[in-house]
């Protein structure tokens, strides 16, 4: 696959408020209701809990019946991922102990994982969307991406990601995170939007309780959507909105195996897109068809998105008012290449609705936000197969004190 050079534009880091829901007593509820009805419960292997759930009663169905794919739908997906990379897999499902057929997994919400705050809010009566995890924080994110800009409409991206487990500032419950992902996002004149993304991410914050002593480190696997321009977003099944189908894809479970330096290279495949027939945002994990977001979730993104945006971010918190040391990627700059520095490859997009053909984007820009610490670089032959694709990364702040 063919890969057009960039264009670059390099910003100054923006400050944002990041809202991540968060309402222990609504999750309480929630909870209480996925562990009771739970065929089967796994542990996996750093004691998370997942907890197989009828997937005619995961909560995201309240209201409609579960959509399958269109069988010629599926068909292309399967024979479009067969043979591509070097596949990742979870650690939960390493076992061969999966959910049985007709259920999802959800990975159990614990109370340590719902403290409130004094800036947490409960009143979500009226919402048409239920969200579980409500925190507001400030800092900036940083970003090294590769951007399709479509006006006329985007029904898809795709993409092969490079694995790794970067390091995470941490320390005081740190918040801060560094992630990978495919990101769609639909806007309009007055800059309101709705976006859905999916990867992998390094998030300790997030999946450490509260009296673990150590702090998560592991890479997982993630989904994350917003309706409201990011006035709030949701993470993975923490709350109502994704249709789970699939039983033995899991969000938030880490891991095996990731990228080693110079060494053996980790991938996974991810791939989302709209079918129009079936009225459905589909997600593709690899060769598995996990579950979808229905269009009426949506505002912005109801019937198509406006750009696709591939590559890294990291959440930047400026602890003592410094540029965090956050890793992004495998924490090395672009010019690195290959087994040292992380990639995107074989990116694709589709631009009509009704059918199902990736096409090479055409056009792409780089966008880099912090080029002091994280760094992006096309490449049309990333891995010596002849795929292209882009490198991108860096060590963050090498001199935090």
């Amino acid at each position: 696959m063919k890969f057009l050079a960039f264009s670059f534009l390099l910003f100054f880091p923006f400050a944002i408020t990041l809202a991540l829901a968060l309402n222990s007593e609504e999750t309480s509820v929630k909870t209480k209701k996925i562990n009771k009805h739970a065929v089967l419960t796994i542990k996996g292997s750093y004691g998370d809990l997942i907890d197989c759930i009828d997937k005619r009663e995961q909560p995201a169905l309240r209201g409609h019946k579960i959509q399958r794919m269109r069988k010629q739908l599926s068909k292309v997906e399967k024979e479009q991922s067969e043979g591509r990379i070097n596949k990742a897999s979870q650690i939960w499902s390493g076992n061969e102990t999966i959910c049985p057929k007709g259920t999802v997994p959800i990975r159990r919400i614990t109370s340590a994982n719902t403290t409130t705050t004094e800036n947490s809010t409960s009143n979500f009566e009226g919402k048409q969307h239920s969200f579980y995890r409500q925190l507001r924080f400030t800092g900036e994110h940083a970003f090294a991406v590769a951007i399709y800009d479509a006006p006329e409409g985007i029904y898809g991206g795709a993409a092969i990601l490079n694995l790794w487990k970067p390091s995470v500032e941490m320390g005081a419950r740190g918040r801060e995170y560094s992630s990978a992902q495919i990101r769609i996002k639909a806007e309009n004149a007055n800059n309101e939007f709705d976006v859905i993304e999916a990867g992998w991410h390094v998030f300790p914050w997030y999946y450490t309780a509260e009296d673990d002593d150590v702090e998560d480190d592991k890479a997982r696997f993630f989904i994350s959507w917003t309706n409201d321009s990011y006035s709030r977003a949701c993470y993975n099944m923490d709350c109502d909105g994704f249709v789970m189908q699939s039983n033995d894809v899991e969000f938030g479970s880490a891991f095996e195996l990731t990228s080693t330096y110079d060494g053996e290279q980790e991938d996974i495949s991810v791939a989302i897109w709209k079918d129009s027939q079936s009225r459905r945002w589909w997600l593709k994990y690899n060769d598995i068809v996990v579950g979808y977001w229905p269009e009426e979730l949506f505002t912005h993104l109801r019937t198509r998105g406006t750009r696709v945006d591939w590559g890294g971010e990291v959440f930047n918190t400026k602890q003592n008012n410094r540029f965090t040391s956050t890793e992004m990627g495998s924490g090395h700059l672009a010019n690195q290449g290959y087994g040292k520095a992380s990639y995107f490859k074989h990116l694709g997009v589709e631009t009509s609705g009704t059918g199902h053909h990736w096409i090479s984007p055409h056009s792409v820009r780089g966008f880099v936000s912090d080029p002091n610490y994280y760094t992006i670089q096309p490449h049309a032959d990333i891995d010596g197969l002849g795929n292209g694709g882009f490198f991108f990364g860096g060590p963050g702040n090498r001199n935090p004190s």
